[in-house]
């Protein structure tokens, strides 16, 4: 069983994603990772693509959210 994913459709998830939890370099970086896995090995590449960029985009997220939570901290 194929799995087809149209870039409308793909599009609309990672909106709708981004737009609910207000994270956004997490679905970006998916989406990213995604079409890179995609042009290198298709189905596969694109799997393995949208998990990394995802582990990418949280592990980014976590270090801005440090980051500020640094710069605020009272002296």
């Amino acid at each position: 069983m194929a799995l087809r994913v149209s870039a409308r459709a793909m599009f609309l998830v990672v909106f709708l994603y981004a737009s609910s939890m207000g994270c956004l370099p997490i679905p970006l970086f998916a989406l990213i990772g995604f079409a890179i896995g995609y042009l290198i090995d298709a189905r596969m590449g694109a799997l393995w693509g949208g998990g990394v960029g995802l582990l990418i985009g949280v592990a980014g997220t976590a270090l801005v959210v440090r980051a500020m939570r640094r710069a605020n901290r009272s002296p």
